[in-house]
């Protein structure tokens, strides 16, 4: 679906939103 492509992309360029909104600090998303 073209709204997965849509996530997929946002969560590939700002990685620390998806640490944000499963309640996960972004810093924790400098290790991956």
């Amino acid at each position: 679906m073209k709204t997965d492509t849509i996530f997929y992309r946002l969560f590939q360029s700002f990685p620390s939103i998806f640490f944000e909104l499963i309640n996960h600090s972004p810093t924790e998303a400098q290790a991956y």
